[in-house]
């Protein structure tokens, strides 16, 4: 009979803590020392932190009358309780100080191209002062080659419009290379994003692209795009593609691309390939478009789920087309410059 008590008794050796120890260990584990915790707020944690331990105490024990299922609570799981409060607490102090001190670092960008704008702006008056007193010393040095030298009024005459095609030519000249200038450095951004995407890509995410026998569509597509700038000449296949990806310089070719040097026919078949591969990308999305200025980021977004290399790829290519529009514009402003 005794060994039957035993065989069919269960010792519940889960004792609970009473309301005080519970409070005592809350107001213990969260001290004010802790930074983290405002002298305000502490005794309300506390209090909520008891309170919390001991609502899973009673409908435990409702759970247990009602369906003979017991949940065991202890005190073990109290002390867990307020340790992952105090982790998540710390975590997300760390990610607002964090946040803090990005924005802290634009605004002291923001700053400094205020201050840089500032002495751009300066310095154009000053040169605008000079070209006015430049101009008018030369009126005044004509005026008085005119007076003095009655002789040659014939020649200067001439000389005078001479000069003033000259002068026209001249502005003409100047307007065209600063719009060449100012286009060739709106392109700079792009032909940096492209460097910067194919530094980003790894050789062996380009070795796992490579060993594809049937790679997605649009994963095939974005290296055609590469291989239309790397290799205008070669068929459009997948097998050259992965013999071009095959190449120990294959990423440092990506590097040295002479933009200024791809043809039109090239740049057609960029923009081509690139419409396509924009087209099979859209239609995972049904051709929704959030937002139609940030069209090439949501291509970058849906080209990383199938690829990371690829991502790259697409990314620079983007930038090679609008490297090459610009380039197209330039050139003749350029030609006539010199």
């Amino acid at each position: 009979m005794i060994l039957g008590l035993i065989n069919n008794a269960i010792i519940d050796w889960f004792l609970p803590w009473p309301e005080q120890a519970l409070y005592a260990v809350s107001t213990s584990l969260l001290s004010e020392d802790n930074e983290f915790i405002p002298k305000q707020h502490r005794q309300a944690i506390v209090t909520h932190m008891v309170m919390v331990h001991q609502s899973v105490e009673h409908y435990s024990e409702q759970f247990a009358k009602k369906l003979r299922r017991h949940n065991f609570t202890t005190p073990k799981n109290y002390l867990d309780f307020i340790s992952t409060y105090l982790k998540l607490l710390e975590r997300k102090n760390k990610e607002n100080l964090a946040q803090q001190q990005r924005l802290a670092g634009g605004l002291e960008k923001i700053d400094e191209a205020q201050v840089e704008l500032k002495e751009l702006d300066a310095r154009l008056q000053v040169q605008r002062k000079e070209v006015l007193k430049r101009s008018e010393e030369c009126q005044i040095l004509l005026a008085e080659i005119a007076e003095k030298t009655a002789s040659a009024r014939e020649m200067e005459g001439e000389a005078i419009v001479k000069k003033k095609s000259l002068d026209v030519k001249q502005a003409e000249i100047s307007i065209k290379k600063g719009e060449a200038d100012i286009e060739l450095a709106a392109a700079l951004p792009a032909l940096e994003e492209a460097r910067k995407a194919v530094k980003e890509i790894t050789n062996n995410q380009v070795a796992e692209i490579r060993g594809f026998k049937q790679p997605a569509v649009s994963v095939a597509t974005v290296c055609r795009s590469v291989l239309a700038i790397l290799r205008p000449q070669s068929a459009d296949t997948w097998a050259e593609c992965q013999a071009m990806m095959a190449d120990v310089g294959f990423l440092r070719q990506l590097l040295d691309v002479p933009i200024e040097k791809l043809s039109q026919t090239t740049e057609r078949k960029l923009r081509t390939i690139l419409e396509m591969l924009e087209e099979s990308l859209l239609k995972e999305v049904n051709n929704v478009i959030p937002d139609p200025d940030k069209k090439n980021e949501l291509l970058l977004e849906l080209m990383k789920k199938k690829s990371q290399a690829g991502a790259g790829m697409l990314k620079y290519s983007q930038n090679v087309l609008n490297c090459v529009r610009v380039y197209r514009v330039v050139k003749p402003k350029s030609d006539l410059v010199i």
